[in-house]
């Protein structure tokens, strides 16, 4: 037997999904101060910041499978570009762009 899991708890639906190390983090990072032309990954509510910073350039979104489906590239300052898988250059932008995240 696993000894200090939580099992969540809630009524119906709705599941106490509350992480107090991650909302400590998050509150960290929510109180820093943004520069411009910064990222922000928010989790499910605004309260729940896991990551900002001013350096990030592409955001992929990866499918249930693991394979990049979705893009956000910044092509300068604050102007970005978005392509998804289906799009007729998309296979140009995945070769630029894309990255198989192997550590």
């Amino acid at each position: 037997m696993i000894k200090n899991r939580v099992m969540p708890s809630g009524i119906g639906s709705m599941v106490d999904r509350r992480n107090p190390e991650r909302e400590a983090e998050g509150a960290r990072i929510a109180s820093s101060e943004s520069v411009p032309c910064t990222v922000t990954v928010m989790g499910f509510d605004k309260g729940d910041v896991l990551f900002r910073s001013e350096n990030a350039n592409v955001i992929q979104v990866r499918n249930r499978d693991g394979i990049i489906s979705a893009m956000l590239i910044r092509l300068k300052g604050d102007i970005w570009g978005f392509s998804k898988k289906g799009d007729d250059d998309w296979n140009e932008v995945l070769s630029i762009y894309g990255n198989e995240d192997k550590a």
